[in-house]
């Protein structure tokens, strides 16, 4: 069998060798940073709620994907925030939190959605709330600032005015759906043939957003293998990510594929 070369990427090439400590230091990396509603290894954190209460994230039954924010330890109590499927969350200070998650409408030139909430703002929404079109986020209030990404950006720096309380959210790298070339006289066959899959690094404070092309991505990219989360190394500045179906990988600050991580034979 034909070993890829250096510039192709699959599902086992190529590897990169590390050492069990350093893949454990990249691995508690990972963990701590947000990842969707549907990967089982995303954590949640706490934050404050309205009245002085504590407002921590529930499943409703077997729809495990679906999140709920309710108060800690009421299970029957009201619901105050709930997200959906492929929706991301942010707890970055104790009564900040960040949603954002790609939104299902077309044409594609706004599909991902940034909302900031005050969480001591939150009121209840209701057994039946009602939600905007293609977005999976329920709301009452709360609500301090939002902001729409386009998924028609060509790789590179991109400038974009965020709202000035999205200027204390750090450094993110969100995974994106891009539809780079997108027209009104293509099908809709030919813009899912067309999609690519692309980091954007969004820096609000300095009102940019830097896109990366994961071309690399295409050839495994699927209903069973694809990337869910990512985190920047603070020690060399690669990003560390991985997701269902797919060992951890690493890339460079360039969004360049390194390799899987590969565990050292017989030990450390």
């Amino acid at each position: 069998m034909e070993r890829p070369s250096p510039t192709t990427v699959t599902l086992r090439e190529p590897k990169l060798l590390l050492s069990s400590l350093e893949i454990d230091r990249l691995r508690g990396i990972l963990d701590n940073a947000p990842g969707p509603t549907n990967l089982d290894r995303t954590k949640y954190r706490s934050v404050d709620g309205p009245r002085g209460t504590r407002l921590v994230w529930r499943a409703y039954g077997d729809v495990v994907w679906q999140k709920l924010l309710k108060e800690e330890g009421g299970l029957l109590g009201p619901t105050y925030l709930m997200i959906g499927l492929h929706c991301y969350a942010l707890a970055f200070a104790e009564n900040r939190l960040l949603v954002w998650r790609q939104i299902r409408r077309l044409p594609p030139a706004n599909v991902l959605r940034m909302s900031l909430f005050d969480t001591t703002s939150l009121t209840p929404i209701g057994r039946f709330p009602r939600g905007r079109p293609g977005d999976p986020v329920f709301y009452k209030s709360g609500l301090l600032a939002e902001v729409d990404l386009p998924g028609t950006w060509a790789a590179g720096p991109q400038t974009l005015p965020f709202p000035v309380p999205m200027h204390t959210i750090p450094e993110l790298l969100l995974l994106v759906q891009t539809f780079p070339g997108w027209s009104s006289t293509r099908t809709r066959r030919a813009l899912k043939a067309h999609r690519l899959p692309a980091i954007y690094v969004v820096r609000p404070a300095r009102g940019e957003v830097e896109v990366f092309v994961l071309q690399w991505a295409r050839s495994f990219e699927g209903m069973w293998h694809w990337i869910a989360r990512l985190a920047r190394d603070p020690a060399s500045g690669n990003i560390v990510g991985d997701g269902p179906g797919m060992k951890l990988f690493v890339l460079d600050s360039r969004a360049r594929f390194l390799g899987w991580i590969v565990p050292p034979r017989g030990g450390r």
